[in-house]
């Protein structure tokens, strides 16, 4: 509720950015802001994940005192998981750690979005439907730009053109964006991407995803 009652107080046009899950005005009885966030190919965004958490960049002090050389790669990580299906789960950020975080992200911050479930996918496809101006997603970013510019044009008019002012025609801008990540499942054979491909959180988060890609077609 504190949030809420300072995110209402700020100025009209204040746009707010944060790594917040869905978080519903309505029963609060504030009036709702606009929404629009992102959602990218669940496979990338989970091998980024990791690789960020473990390999990312960080401050030189950190590198020196706090990296742990043992890490497994994503992949080796993943291998792990095959010789074991029932890998407990370790003292580090595991690979699988995260596999259904979009739902969650979208299902907001009650006690029942913490486990992604088929009812949460279906909570998280509702808020989007009812709540967000638009969504971009990462692997449709001149379509979503598009769409920004056309819902919002009082804060994204002009952004189509801006991006294809920007070096390599746009190109340029969505590659550096998707640097780490543009060729994921590259980064696994086939086998390991066959296996994780299987895992139930990844296979809703992916229901979310296709969802959200076929909305922005819509609009």
């Amino acid at each position: 509720q504190r949030l809420v009652r300072y995110l209402s107080a700020l100025n009209k046009r204040t746009v707010h950015t944060a790594h917040v899950p869905f978080l519903n005005f309505g029963p609060l009885g504030f009036p709702r802001p606009v929404y629009f966030s992102t959602i990218r190919d669940p496979f990338k965004r989970l091998s980024s994940h990791y690789d960020y958490e473990h390999f990312g960049p960080r401050p030189l002090y950190v590198r020196l005192v706090h990296q742990d050389t043992t890490i497994p790669s994503f992949e080796q990580c993943i291998e792990g998981h095959m010789i074991n299906p029932n890998l407990k789960k370790k003292d580090y950020f595991d690979c699988l750690q995260t596999a259904g975080l979009q739902i969650r992200f979208y299902c907001g911050i009650s006690d029942a979005c913490r486990q992604t479930s088929i009812s949460t996918l279906q909570t998280a496809i509702q808020n989007i439907e009812k709540n967000f101006a638009a969504v971009v997603v990462v692997e449709e970013m001149m379509l979503s730009f598009k769409v920004l510019e056309a819902v919002l044009p009082n804060l994204f008019k002009g952004l189509v053109r801006m991006y294809h002012k920007a070096s390599g025609g746009g190109e340029g801008v969505h590659l550096r964006t998707n640097n780490a990540a543009k060729s994921s499942k590259g980064l696994v054979s086939q086998r390991h991407l066959n296996f994780i491909m299987k895992n139930p959180n990844l296979q809703l988060e992916y229901g979310l995803y296709n969802f959200t890609k076929a909305r922005l077609h819509r609009q």
